[in-house]
């Protein structure tokens, strides 16, 4: 998926006369689909040695893909007691969830990794004052 928009060399000459070639590339559109992958580069002026290589391995992070609350699929209700979930996917790394409400954020909560899907969990007291505030899990 990858694309080089440019590639050129350069021959120069070292302080001592020797001379370094210098081969740059540019890389443009990478991916999900790239990371772990290598990029090589290799070096030779003849045809009877084996060419030297270089080896840089693509390694790359990733913002969230999906985020959503699970067990508040309904108007929450006074005087009950809800576990909520906020489930965060896609990202590299395991993005942090913080969980607020009415601007202040919420500290008893559970974290947990499951199959590459980051969990965190809330226990929920609500009361009529709650009520009118918006629910909201998020990550940064």
């Amino acid at each position: 998926n990858e694309e080089v928009i440019t590639n050129f060399s350069t021959l120069l000459t070292t302080n001592d006369g020797g001379h370094l070639v210098r081969s740059e590339i540019i890389v443009q559109n990478l991916g999900r689909q790239d990371l772990h992958s290598q990029l090589k580069c290799h070096a030779t002026n003849n045809n009877r040695t084996h060419p030297l290589e270089a080896t840089v391995h693509v390694d790359m992070n990733f913002m969230p893909l999906d985020v959503r609350i699970l067990g508040a699929s309904q108007p929450l209700s006074a005087g009950r007691r809800y576990d909520l979930l906020c489930q965060s996917s896609g990202s590299r790394p395991p993005a942090s969830i913080t969980w607020t409400l009415d601007g202040q954020r919420l500290e008893r909560t559970k974290e947990t990794m499951r199959s590459h899907l980051l969990y965190q969990g809330l226990t929920f007291l609500s009361s009529v004052h709650d009520m009118r505030i918006e629910r909201s899990g998020r990550t940064t």
